[in-house]
Order: C-alpha cells, then structure tokens, then sequence
C-alpha cells in the first residue's frame, strides 16, 4: 500500500486532532507562568494535547 493511501486511512482523524488543537488558545502568558508551564497555562495544555 502505498503512504498516500495509508494517510488517507487517517484523514478523518488527524483533522479532528488538529480542530482540538487550534480550539486551545496557545498564547503566551508569562503572568500565569509555573514552573511546570514556563510559558503558561494554555500552551502547557496544548502541548499535552499534543502528546496524547
């Protein structure tokens, strides 16, 4: 099978995936920042979406 064809498998998924990634507002917020989000709380919990 070709990847062409292999992606497309995936299609449906990988755009929902990435709808859920551009709904989390990602700016930095250097006001909230933690030591577990440096650069704040929202681009912590992207990056976490990210990795699921």
């Amino acid at each position: 099978m070709k990847f062409i064809d292999e992606a497309r498998a995936y299609q449906d998924n990988m755009i929902e995936d990435l709808r859920q990634l551009v709904k989390i507002e990602s700016v930095r917020d250097d006001a909230a920042a933690t030591k577990e989000a440096p650069f704040g709380p929202n681009i912590a919990k992207c990056l976490d979406k990210a990795l699921e």
